[in-house]
C-alpha cells in the first residue's frame, strides 16, 4: 500500500466519487449492511491510492462497525508514511468503535476485524509487542492482514525464524490460521528477491498443510506464489506454480461463475510465464461466458466479467479491458432491483480505476446514467 498519494486523472477521481455517491444512495433502512459494505469498499480503495483525507471523511459517513475498520486501515497507511501524530488519533477512533461493539455484545468477529486493523497499524509503526498483544485472542479469520504486515518487517534471519515458527500452524492449525500463514508466506516470497535459500525454504512449506484447506484457497495461494515468481523474473518457477494451479483447477467441476474467473486468471498467469496456451484459456473463458450466460445469476455476471477484464489487463491488453468493463457495466443493469445494480456499479467503477485505465467518455456517461437509475425498488 502506498505511503503517498497515487496520481489519478480527473476521470478516475470522478469514478471514485461516483462510486461512493452510489454506495451512499442505499436507504439506511433496511439496507444499512449493504450500504456500509459498499461505502467501505470505496473508502479502502481510496486508502490504497493514498487519498487518506478522503478515506477518513468517507469513514465518518459509514454508520456501522465498518467505520472502525476503515479508521484502522487509514491509521496503518499513515503509519507507513511516518505520520505518527495522526495515527494515534485514528487508532483511538477505531478502538472506540470496537468498544461500542463489545458493549453491545455484537457479533465478535466484527470487533475482531476492527481490532486487527489497529494491530496492523501498530505493526506499521514498529510497535510489535503492542500489536501482538492486540492480536492475541482474535479470531483467526481476522488476522490475515496482520500476518502479512508482520512478514513485511522481517529481515533475512528473522524470516528464517518466522518460517520455523509457522511449521506447527501449517501442520495442526485451523483453516483460517493456515490460510493466513500461506498468504503471508506468499508475501514473504515476493519480498525475498535473490535470496535463493530463503525462497527454497518458503517453497518447501507450500502444501505442508496436508490438504486441509479448500481447493479454492489452494488456488488463491498458488496464484499468489506465481505472481511473486513473476515479480522476481523467474518465469520457470512462475510457470511451475501456474501449471500446478491449472492441474488443481481441472480436478473440480466448478460452477460457471467460479470456473470462468479461474480460467481467465490462470490463463493469463500461464501466458505471462511463457505458456502460449494460456491466451487460449483466456479466450475460452469469454466464450464460456457467452455460452453459459443463462446459467449465471444476473447479480453475478458483472463480477465474472470483471475477472476477465483483470486477466486482459495482466496481459497488457488495455483495449480488451475497456471492452469487457463496458460489458460488465451493462451486465450489472439486468436485475430489476437497485441493490444489486448499485453493488455492480460500485465494483466495476473501482475495478477500472484499480487497473489504471482512463475512463472513456462512453464509460463515464453510462456509469452516470446507471447511477441516476438507482431508485426504488431496492
Amino acid at each position: 500500500m502506498p505511503t503517498e498519494e497515487v496520481p489519478l486523472s480527473a476521470g478516475q477521481v470522478e469514478l471514485l466519487d461516483l462510486a461512493f455517491e452510489s454506495a451512499s444512495a442505499f436507504p439506511l433502512e433496511p439496507h444499512l449492511k449493504n450500504r456500509s459494505r459498499a461505502q467501505e469498499r470505496v473508502a479502502l480503495a481510496n486508502v490504497s491510492y493514498g487519498r487518506l483525507d478522503v478515506a477518513t471523511e468517507q469513514a465518518r459517513q459509514i454508520e456501522n462497525w465498518r467505520r472502525g475498520l476503515v479508521y484502522g486501515k487509514v491509521a496503518a497507511a499513515r503509519a507507513r508514511a511516518g505520520a505518527g501524530e495522526l495515527v494515534d488519533s485514528l487508532m483511538q477512533q477505531a478502538l472506540g468503535v470496537a468498544r461500542e461493539l463489545e458493549e453491545a455484545k455484537d457479533q465478535i468477529w466484527r470487533r475482531d476485524r476492527v481490532l486487527a486493523s489497529v494491530a496492523e497499524a501498530q505493526l506499521a509503526q514498529g510497535q510489535v509487542q503492542e500489536a501482538s498483544a492486540m492480536a492475541a485472542g482474535l479470531e483467526a479469520s481476522s488476522l490475515a492482514a496482520v500476518e502479512i504486515e508482520r512478514v513485511r518487517l522481517l529481515d533475512g534471519d528473522q524470516a528464517r525464524a518466522y518460517l520455523e515458527s509457522v511449521d506447527a500452524v501449517l501442520e495442526t492449525g485451523t483453516f483460517d490460521q493456515v490460510r493466513g500463514v500461506l498468504l503471508a508466506l506468499a508475501e514473504l516470497y515476493a519480498g525475498a528477491g535473490a535470496d535463493a535459500a530463503l525462497l527454497t525454504a518458503i517453497e518447501a512449506r507450500i502444501g505442508a498443510d496436508g490438504g486441509k484447506i479448500a481447493r479454492g484457497v489452494q488456488l488463491e495461494v498458488l496464484q499468489a506464489f506465481g505472481e511473486a515468481a513473476l515479480g522476481h523474473g523467474d518465469l520457470e518457477k512462475a510457470l511451475a506454480f501456474a501449471q500446478q494451479a491449472w492441474d488443481l483447477y481441472g480436478q473440480v467441476d466448478w460452477p460457471p461463475d467460479t470456473r470462468i474467473p479461474l480460467m481467465a486468471h490462470l490463463g493469463a498467469l500461464r501466458a505471462r510465464a511463457g505458456d502460449e496456451t494460456g491466451l487460449s484459456s483466456l479466450r475460452a473463458a469469454e466464450m464460456t461466458y457467452e455460452e453459459e450466460l443463462k446459467l449465471i445469476v444476473d447479480i453475478d455476471r458483472a463480477d465474472v466479467l470483471g475477472a476477465v477484464a483483470r486477466a486482459w489487463h495482466d496481459l497488457g491488453e488495455e483495449g480488451e479491458v475497456e471492452r469487457v468493463l463496458l460489458a460488465a457495466l451493462e451486465a450489472g443493469t439486468q436485475n430489476p432491483n437497485a441493490r444489486p445494480r448499485c453493488d455492480d456499479l460500485v465494483a466495476t467503477c473501482l475495478l477500472l480505476v484499480e487497473l489504471g485505465l482512463e475512463p472513456s467518455e462512453a464509460f463515464l456517461a453510462r456509469a452516470q446514467e446507471i447511477r441516476a437509475g438507482l431508485v426504488e425498488p431496492w
